[in-house]
């Protein structure tokens, strides 16, 4: 048996919208597709300012509820910028088994480090003041979610660890379409639907994020678009541990922060294809061949222009025609308007012509050839 990662999404940065969080309970609800007789948490404070403190963290799976310890000490300290598991849980998971954690804030802090989600199919959040039975809204707590009221935080949690015999697990690694989850979760329902269980798949996207450049500090102080791509795949993907298999859904922000900021930011697809290449190979470094991704088409976003199109075109040609991918999950046939090629199917679109919808997450997971995971029977 060993320990895999069964569930994770990466921690954004969001030390430009702090929140001022009071001692609470948070209360996290999410299902991983891997079985095993131990759990471990992930705990992150990746980019906080203070630390996080826990009075106590519980995990409930149905009527079992344990305490979760770090070297043997039930109160849990996060201190800024570390991210660690906890001791091992004797709690026996079985495929699509709902796991309740429970934390404690133990004092008043500032929260600027955290998951955001959007799809709210696998990981449910609420949050409950005092001995309140009645959870309050995000909106009116964090910062980021008032922002954006589509997104759910949550903090200091960011993962489970499974020892196991037979699961697996898949790394996405890309920006906005990858970290907003609707894609993410429309692939782990179908791989329980067809019977491809025992494989989990880990959320490693960050919204906005380049191949090539950081994000734009004249937009944002800190790096709420992560680093670049090529400085952050290798670290976040293979660290701590190899995963199984890579899919790769990255590069439309690299065309679009071009358009936005046209002085400093200018690239060229083979820019971006030179950057996408050096994915590829740290990947096959690691003895894994990953899974390519076309990008979708995006003619109604506000983004939209003509070269843009071009280039979306050729590193889809690219990706195509790609040897040293293991497979391709072409998002561009999948979700193209029938009528316009350059258009997101509307039954696909969140409103914006680029993002997915929950649906278009569902239509977007039917792309993705199971035989590639055939060995995971």
């Amino acid at each position: 048996m060993q320990w895999k990662t069964t569930f994770y999404y990466r921690p954004q940065d969001y030390r430009t919208w702090p929140s001022y969080i009071s001692p609470e309970k948070q209360v996290l609800r999410l299902k991983t597709n891997v079985s095993g007789p131990k759990i471990k948490l992930i705990f992150a404070n990746e980019f906080g300012i203070e630390p996080l403190i826990f009075a106590k963290v519980t995990v409930t799976l149905g009527s079992k509820t344990l305490v979760v310890t770090k070297n043997h000490q039930a109160k849990i300290v996060i201190a800024p910028g570390v991210v660690f598991e906890s001791d091992p849980i004797d709690l026996a998971m079985d495929c699509l088994d709902e796991l309740t954690i429970c934390t404690w804030l133990a004092v008043p802090t500032i929260i600027t480090s955290g998951t955001v989600t959007y799809s709210r199919a696998v990981l449910k959040v609420e949050n409950f003041k005092g001995e309140s039975p009645t959870p309050i809204s995000q909106v009116e707590e964090f910062r980021m979610v008032q922002e954006n009221p589509r997104m759910c935080m949550v903090y200091g949690v960011a993962g489970v660890v499974t020892l196991t015999a037979k699961g697996k697990n898949i790394a996405v690694f890309g920006d906005s379409l990858t970290q907003q989850g609707f894609w993410i979760d429309g692939m782990k329902e179908r791989l329980v639907a067809e019977d491809h269980r025992e494989l989990a798949i880990l959320n490693i996207g960050v919204g906005g994020n380049r191949v090539l450049k950081e994000t734009d500090h004249s937009e944002d102080g800190f790096y709420r678009h992560g680093y670049a791509g090529l400085a952050r795949f290798e670290a976040e993907v293979f660290s701590p541990r190899v995963p199984d298999y890579v899919i790769i859904n990255h590069g439309i922000n690299d065309f679009i922060h071009r358009q936005l900021y046209p002085q400093q930011d200018f690239v060229t697809a083979n820019e971006v294809i030179a950057g996408l290449e050096k994915y590829v190979a740290t990947a096959k470094s690691y003895g894994i061949a990953p899974i390519g991704v076309t990008l979708a088409p995006m003619q109604k976003s506000i983004f939209y222009e003509a070269p843009l199109e071009r280039d979306r075109q050729l590193i889809n040609t690219w990706l195509r025609r790609n040897p040293e991918l293991k497979g391709l999950i072409d998002l561009d046939q999948a979700l193209q308007d029938p009528t316009d090629p350059t258009l997101l199917l509307a039954a696909a679109d969140t409103g914006d012509g680029l993002h997915f919808s929950a649906n278009g997450g569902r239509l977007a997971a039917k792309a993705l050839d199971l035989t590639l995971f055939a060995e995971t029977n």
